[in-house]
C-alpha cells in the first residue's frame, strides 16, 4: 500500500467518498456528521491523502485540517 499526498477531486476518491457518505448517512443523524465538501477538501488549508493498493486502484483516503476547531 502507498499513502501520498494527492487532490480530492479524482473520480475514483470521489466515488470513495460517495461511498463514505452512504455507509455514515445509515449510522449517524445529520447534525452528528462534519462532513467537507468537495470544494472544502481543495482548500489549502486542508491535507488530503489517498492511500493505493498495488495495482494504484484508491482504497481509502482522509484529510485533515490542522487548527481547526473541534
Amino acid at each position: 500500500m502507498i499513502i501520498a499526498l494527492e487532490s480530492p477531486d479524482q473520480p475514483e476518491v470521489i466515488d470513495l467518498i460517495a461511498e463514505l457518505d452512504a455507509y455514515q448517512d445509515s449510522l449517524y443523524p445529520p447534525e452528528s456528521r462534519h462532513c467537507l465538501d468537495l470544494a472544502s477538501l481543495k482548500q489549502p488549508n486542508v491535507v488530503f491523502a489517498v492511500a493505493r493498493d498495488d495495482a494504484g486502484r484508491a482504497i481509502g483516503c482522509g484529510a485533515l485540517r490542522p487548527g481547526a476547531p473541534r
